[in-house]
């Protein structure tokens, strides 16, 4: 009997067409841009997401209906409310900027972090080819 090992291109180990290892597990699409209308407490719901060649995030529209993320010295005062996490293997990300994780302009990363840099939405999951 022979057995055969591969993974298949959604990161599924089989086993003689049994799945042993699944890598979709479900990592976080984690936005700090609290006034992007796509923002549910810090958690990114863009039907699409795209990450440009200087890795800013160019998905983000302002919603100035929603508050300023909290920067002052309590920020510890308080947990933030975070919602439930956006699974990354549904969600489509492009990207354009040299990564690691840029396959033809697709974000091949488990999750994505973008963080609020000098008042600009950058993707901190970037790591330079």
């Amino acid at each position: 009997k022979l057995n055969i090992l591969f993974l298949n291109k959604l990161n599924l180990l089989f086993l003689n067409k049994k799945i042993i290892y699944d890598n979709n597990f479900d990592m976080d699409i984690i936005c700090r841009k609290t006034q992007c209308k796509f923002n549910d407490n810090y958690t990114c719901r863009a039907e699409n997401i795209n990450i440009n060649e200087n890795i800013i995030c160019k998905s983000f529209e302002l919603d100035s209906n929603k508050p300023l993320l909290d920067k002052s010295k309590n920020i510890f005062n308080k947990t933030p409310e975070y919602s439930s996490h956006r699974p990354s293997r549904f969600a489509n990300i492009k990207c354009q900027a040299r990564c690691l994780f840029n396959n033809n302009c697709e974000c091949e990363a488990n999750g994505i972090t973008v963080n609020c840099i000098k008042n600009k939405p950058y993707c901190i999951t970037f790591l330079k080819k």
